[in-house]
């Protein structure tokens, strides 16, 4: 949001990051029931293909367990930085949560684009662009975030003083 209406609006702001936090916790434990009950993406195949072998599957269950851990984590380090007065941080959580999360779409973007070009053909290819796309994709997002960060820390410093409290 922009500061002039986090700072205008606080009560509307505070209750919209409860219900933000609440709704990725939601999708935390989601994506471990997922991972319970093995309904990955290498299960939506057919069985024609070879399956994914064990280093394979855990390499991607321990991968997303670990991105799963990240986004919740940065999404309660956001509250605690919030609650702290610590704004700056506040606000770079926010940006690493929403950077942990967003990955998923760009993926989504990724494998759309290279089936409507028509690079993929078969299941098999198509199950190792989607699992690839996960990797580039989080690389991809969490290196951007982390460079929006960057950039918004040079603004507030540029800014000055009074302007870096509303952050």
């Amino acid at each position: 949001l922009h500061p002039t209406m986090r700072q205008t609006y606080r009560k509307v702001h505070r209750v919209s990051g409860y219900a933000f936090l609440t709704s990725s916790i939601l999708m935390a434990i989601g994506i471990l029931v997922i991972l319970a009950r093995d309904l990955t993406f290498h299960n939506d195949y057919p069985s024609h293909i070879p399956p994914a072998d064990d280093a394979e599957l855990l390499q991607m269950k321990t991968s997303i367990t670990v991105l799963t851990g990240w986004f919740v984590y940065t999404a309660l380090a956001a509250v605690v930085k919030a609650r702290t007065k610590d704004f700056e941080a506040h606000r770079s959580f926010v940006v690493r949560h929403v950077g942990s999360g967003i990955w998923i779409a760009l993926q989504r973007i990724i494998v759309v684009c290279f089936q409507g070009l028509g690079l993929v053909s078969g299941p098999l290819q198509m199950r190792n662009l989607f699992g690839s796309a996960v990797t580039g994709s989080t690389c991809l997002t969490i290196l951007a975030s982390e460079y929006a960060i960057r950039l918004l820390k040079k603004d507030a410093e540029t800014a000055g003083p009074t302007k870096s409290k509303h952050l």
